[in-house]
């Protein structure tokens, strides 16, 4: 659809219409089978919210998601599709090494190869956007996220992180949207516990945290989803110095800017935010575009918009922004764009997998170590202890 349309679209949508874009719901809401990723919590959605929702997240299955589809498609004033989004992390269906792993190629190419095989399966899947790549920079192994990224150097993770980019959203109705995580210093929480605090110098912030952010932008993700943590003791949902001021004015970043489950409404919890609806204003000012399963916007913002509290802009400029990524994703011309149109743990697929793990793998040359003895204490102290010796090919390695 040509901006133009797009844009005339938007000025004939109402105002729970263009809310709704800004919402997303898991998928219990649209099926009983859906997996439930988090906590849904006391607030049920209204039922405008249930048929204006604009995307979804936690289900897959072609059939099952072109019904729900067309259902929603047939009800919807304006006829606007819903865009399916799951965690599609180092595949869909033909499973490669996780991306800590991967890192250990020091293979882009063959990184971003595998993403565009999972990206082609979660398409054929009707998944049209996934929630990753996540390119915090991770360095305390107690963190149970850090298999996720690329590990602890920002450069590794920035070169990876576009790499990965670029083949999620290969130029068909196999791509898919990227979205970059967790803008950012997610990876730096205090003794790596989930949740916890993040105390870093803004030196450090830029130069490290940001930096493989600021690399992977040049590959023109789709969105970039926003850290449960602060920094400077504010939360990144509610931080507009973060989001507007940096990810959008400094770095460029034109694309949607959602938040992570529940993230918007937990503002309240962090103290930061007096009430719900503070909640909703402060994430809305800070441009956070889609609201991901917390109660502020379902519940907040309609009526914050009409009492003059949040402008009507704010939306407008959050809902095009969502309906632009379906846009440029085909999904007005054909809301079943991709479904079914990709094999599934084919052989090509699979012989990349095998690949890519063969030249994830880093071996160790026994020079006298092992085996243990059971008879001895033993450490392992200092760089000189073990020779690294470059991975096999897959060739290789079926010969061993």
């Amino acid at each position: 659809m040509e901006q133009r349309k797009l844009k005339q679209l938007l000025s004939e949508m109402s105002l729970r219409e263009k809310i709704g874009q800004m919402i997303q719901l898991t998928g219990i809401y649209f099926d009983d089978d859906a997996v439930l990723t988090g906590e849904v919590g006391e607030d049920q959605p209204p039922q405008w919210v249930t048929q204006y929702a604009g995307s979804v997240l936690g289900m897959i299955g072609a059939e099952k998601l072109r019904g729900i589809q067309k259902k929603y498609v047939e009800a919807h004033p304006h006829h606007i599709p819903l865009l399916f989004m799951a965690d599609v992390i180092h595949g869909c269906r033909t499973i490669a090494p996780i991306p800590l792993g991967q890192a250990c190629s020091f293979h882009p190419e063959l990184v971003s190869e595998a993403a565009s095989i999972a990206a082609s399966e979660a398409s054929s899947e009707g998944l049209r956007a996934t929630f990753s790549l996540m390119i915090d920079v991770s360095r305390d192994p107690r963190w149970g996220r850090m298999m996720e990224s690329f590990g602890e150097d920002p450069y590794v993770n920035g070169i990876m992180g576009k790499a990965m980019v670029d083949g999620y959203q290969q130029k068909d109705d196999a791509g898919i949207a990227a979205c970059l995580k967790h803008f950012a210093g997610y990876g730096a929480v205090n003794a790596g516990r989930e949740y916890n605090d993040v105390e870093i110098s803004k030196r450090t912030f830029l130069e490290q945290y940001v930096k493989p952010f600021r690399m992977a932008l040049k590959a023109k993700p789709a969105m970039v989803m926003t850290a449960f943590n602060a920094i400077d003791r504010k939360p990144i949902s509610g931080n507009k110095e973060l989001l507007k001021g940096l990810l959008r004015d400094k770095e460029g970043f034109e694309g949607t800017v959602i938040s992570d489950w529940g993230s918007i409404g937990q503002l309240e919890e962090q103290g930061v935010a007096a009430d719900m609806e503070e909640a909703a204003i402060q994430a809305s000012e800070a441009g956070v575009d889609i609201d991901m399963m917390s109660p502020a916007y379902m519940l907040c913002l309609e009526k914050l918009v009409e009492s003059g509290k949040i402008p009507k802009a704010f939306v407008d400029e959050s809902a095009f922004r969502v309906l632009m990524m379906k846009n440029q994703l085909g999904l007005f011309e054909n809301p079943f764009a991709g479904l079914g149109k990709s094999g599934k743990l084919t052989l090509h697929n699979r012989e990349k997998a095998y690949q890519l793990a063969g030249e994830s793998c880093v071996l160790l040359k026994n020079d006298k170590i092992l085996p243990l003895s059971m008879k001895k204490k033993v450490i392992w102290a200092g760089p000189y202890t073990c020779l690294l010796y470059t991975s096999p090919s897959p060739r290789d390695m079926r010969r061993s």
